[in-house]
């Protein structure tokens, strides 16, 4: 008997640990199932998420490349539509086309469409009437003064924002400082309309007589009547020019022909200047009125 009662509480422990090891087991396998379960909905959920926006990405792509085909085809038939031709828009140039299926180099002529003809017909008629040199350009009667590359030095003043008649007469030479500073004090504040310019000249030089006209009074534009005059002038001599513009602001400048045969603009007051007839074009291009100083009897030229 007392071999049996040692046992029993063996048994009894043993069987505690069982239970205990039972218990164990089963919290770990819940546990473990439920972090299974939870790993494996997040995993479904990530793997659902990247599968969408791979199929969003994959719609917008396949969207975007419908609408640029489509617009390219769109592009290309009108092209062709305008053109009446399979020739892209360059005009009288050859194009290098590689074959699809071979390894030559194909030169095709493309031919201009009608709009590109007549605008390149129009460009060569208008060049052809901007050439100073075109028996078709008149010439003027102009008041020229001969001038040197000395330097000069501008008398304007800065109260006196209308003096640009007296800087040129002081850049052409026909007043000295003291003079010029007299007609700045005079007209530099209302400026020196073209009847006052005219009897000053008059008075000047007694028996000749001059004037201002006007592109419009001789019915050229300002681009025909700047080739007009540039073509009347002489090498190394300027005239007495002027303009009004947009704004109805009248301003003195001086227009000159260099020793080799270019134009020059020079603005005595502001120091500004352009070397070059068409540099000279383009700073009369948007003036509403050019006019120039004539004087009779074929003009005068007026050495140093």
């Amino acid at each position: 008997m007392g071999r049996y009662k040692s046992i029993t509480p063996m048994v009894a422990r043993r069987s505690r640990k069982h239970k205990f090891r039972t218990r164990l087991r089963a919290t770990q396998s819940r546990a473990s199932v439920r972090t299974n379960v939870r790993t494996k909905s997040r995993a479904s959920v990530r793997a659902s998420v990247r599968a969408s926006v791979r199929a969003s990405v994959r719609a917008s792509v396949r969207t975007s490349v419908r609408t640029k085909s489509r617009a390219s085809v769109r592009t290309n038939v009108r092209t062709k539509s305008r053109s009446k031709s399979p020739a892209s828009p360059g005009i009288g140039r050859s194009t290098k086309r590689r074959s699809r299926y071979s390894t030559e180099i194909q030169i095709r002529k493309r031919t201009p469409p009608k709009s590109a003809k007549r605008r390149k017909i129009y460009e060569l008629s208008r060049f052809r009437t901007s050439s100073y040199n075109s028996p078709s350009v008149p010439t003027l009667p102009l008041f020229q003064k001969r001038i040197t590359d000395a330097f000069f030095t501008t008398p304007h003043k800065r109260n006196y924002p209308k003096d640009c008649c007296p800087c040129v007469f002081k850049f052409l030479g026909l007043i000295g400082q003291d003079e010029a500073n007299v007609l700045i004090e005079s007209f530099g504040k209302s400026g020196m309309v073209e009847q006052i310019i005219e009897n000053k000249f008059n008075a000047t030089w007694p028996g000749r007589s001059f004037k201002f006209i006007n592109h419009r009074g001789t019915g050229m534009s300002t681009h025909q009547f700047v080739n007009a005059t540039f073509k009347s002038l002489n090498p190394s001599h300027a005239t007495l020019m002027g303009w009004m513009d947009a704004t109805g602001l009248r301003h003195c400048i001086s227009f000159a022909k260099n020793k080799d045969g270019v134009a020059q603009f020079f603005d005595a007051q502001t120091m500004d200047w352009a070397n070059g007839l068409p540099a000279v074009h383009d700073v009369f291009r948007d003036k509403q009125e050019v006019y120039t100083l004539i004087a009779d009897k074929g003009g005068m030229v007026v050495g140093l």
